[in-house]
């Protein structure tokens, strides 16, 4: 059975996607932390708090690179780890999870790149 994604995942996954559309590129993980950053969810307040900025994933998204699907392997992976807890849904949390799990993901060289 698959998890629905609640509503605040639904909307950084399609926060990420507009962005990244309105600079005619695959949407990436970073798209996603981009998206996390402009809101006020947990998931944002965390990544702000231990000081991500904006600009910071705007200069990532030109220094590193992901694979083609790379959003498409994250909203799997979301999936999985969401099932395996048990959760309901599909939520930020789970999206931040399956990012920073991935070892080709753009969010995990950057986070790294910045000590963050």
């Amino acid at each position: 059975m698959q998890s629905p994604t609640s509503s605040g995942a639904r909307t950084l996954i399609e926060r990420a996607r507009a962005v990244a559309a309105e600079r005619k590129v695959p949407a990436t993980t970073l798209h996603v932390l981009g998206a996390a950053l402009d809101t006020t969810g947990d998931v944002g307040r965390r990544l702000r708090a231990r000081g991500l900025r904006a600009l910071d994933v705007r200069q990532g998204q030109r220094a590193h690179l992901e694979p083609d699907g790379s959003l498409a392997r994250l909203e799997t992976r979301a999936r999985r780890i969401a099932q395996a807890q048990g959760a309901a849904e599909v939520s930020e949390a789970h999206l931040l999870a399956a990012a920073l799990t991935d070892p080709q993901s753009a969010a995990v060289a950057l986070l790294n790149a910045l000590r963050v």
